[in-house]
């Protein structure tokens, strides 16, 4: 079953539960992503500084101690596809 987020910038590219990552777990599903563990650290914590959020690919949980990956839009985000829930290139 597939869900699409209420603001996602993509309608046609539907988010499935699969595709929803913890920080450790997406850490471990793509270690070659990133050079060191400080790397993607770095990214979460200018999440909303470097267009993460914007994006939709990093979801904060409501106290904002819990992050969540969505990996499609991780990776748009990475090749520079990602564009701003309002449609706005970031």
């Amino acid at each position: 079953m597939n869900y699409l987020k209420a603001d996602q910038p993509n309608p046609q590219q539907a988010i499935s539960l699969s595709d929803l990552y913890s920080v450790p777990a997406f850490r471990e599903a793509h270690p070659y992503l990133f050079k060191s563990k400080g790397e993607l650290d770095y990214l979460l914590r200018n999440r909303d500084l470097n267009g993460l959020s914007a994006c939709g690919a990093v979801i904060a949980s409501r106290t904002g101690r819990r992050l969540t990956i969505v990996a499609p839009l991780f990776v748009s985000w990475l090749l520079g596809e990602a564009e701003a829930a309002d449609g706005t290139q970031k």
